[in-house]
């Protein structure tokens, strides 16, 4: 959202609310270009305030609270998993915005997760050893090194020590 776009959407949001606009812009920058951040007023029950937006919600938009099962008793929901619009995994978490004890907002942070789990299977695919029932005997037949290498390992481990 362009910053003039900003500045119209915290003066046309209640303002209570309008003071979480620069954490939800803080948030999302610093977690650029991973995070989306979105605000919701309760009392209007719609998407007041955006940053980096990349799940297609919009200003004014309903906030379909009964997505994520919001009970105005509730201060943190989550961390939960959902699916953005174009199949990427989202993990996210919301915050229960409160003014004299009574819920105003939420917050949401989006985390778009997806390119994490990507990294992590090309992780284990790096570090993951074939399992084979012995060790070439050919290359291990004297290496009386790799046989104390095996029992330190082997010693330190039923003691817990790294």
């Amino acid at each position: 959202m362009s910053q003039g776009r900003k500045a119209l959407a915290r003066m046309a949001m209640a303002p209570e609310l309008a003071s979480y606009a620069p954490v939800c812009d803080a948030i999302a920058l610093l977690f650029r270009p991973y995070a989306e951040v979105v605000l919701h007023d309760l009392s209007t029950e719609t998407v007041v305030y955006l940053s980096n937006p990349f799940s297609k919600r919009e200003l004014g938009e309903p906030s379909l609270l009964n997505e994520i099962d919001f009970k105005p008793s509730d201060i943190i929901i989550g961390p939960y998993e959902k699916v953005n619009w174009d199949g990427r995994r989202i993990k996210s978490v919301s915050a229960v915005l409160r003014s004299h004890e009574k819920a105003i907002g939420i917050l949401c942070i989006n985390v778009d997760v997806s390119h994490f789990h990507a990294v992590m299977q090309t992780l284990n695919a790096l570090v993951s050893i074939p399992q084979v029932p012995e060790k070439p005997a050919s290359l291990f037949k004297e290496d009386w090194h790799e046989r104390i290498n095996e029992y330190i390992l082997s010693w330190t481990r039923e003691r817990g020590c790294p």
